[in-house]
């Protein structure tokens, strides 16, 4: 509140010498450049005294929105990547069934990237690992981890 009234009282002495000035003048061609020169330092004087105003009160509430947001935006990527591991789950049994495999795909453990893509780290399986695992690597890739479910799951 300070701060604006200060603002506003260097506002009106510069106006109040302005109007002085321009009066106690006669040429128009001063004038002109004395309105210019005028406008400039209320312009300057305003600013500098609002330079120095507190916005802290005003991004309290943008930061506690912010992470609330932030927290939003993790937990749907956690459903998100759960949903995708489910239905990568169910989609990879029927694939295992429809060749006979004698095994099933109990979880699968995935992250999405930033760029938006799937990335599966590790499938747990059940059954017969020795054939599962030659046709999941074929499915998922030689980088994704295929494990036993319950040996060594972490």
């Amino acid at each position: 509140m300070e701060i604006l009234k200060s603002t506003v009282f260097c506002i009106c002495c510069g106006a109040i010498g302005l109007a002085l000035t321009t009066e106690t003048l006669a040429t128009e061609r001063f004038r002109r450049q004395l309105r210019l020169i005028a406008v400039l330092f209320l312009l300057i004087t305003a600013l500098a005294q609002l330079r120095t105003l507190d916005l802290s009160v005003f991004t309290e509430g943008q930061t506690a929105a912010a992470q609330s947001a932030e927290e939003i935006a993790a937990r749907a990527k956690e459903i998100q990547e759960q949903a995708v591991a489910d239905a990568l789950c169910r989609s990879l049994n029927q694939a295992l069934d429809e060749h006979s495999v004698p095994c099933d795909v109990t979880r699968v453990e995935l992250h999405i990237s930033g760029s938006g893509s799937i990335e599966i780290d590790r499938a747990f399986i059940s059954g017969n690992l020795l054939t599962g695992t030659v046709y999941l690597r074929e499915w998922l890739g030689t980088d994704t981890e295929i494990r036993r479910e319950g040996a060594g799951d972490e």
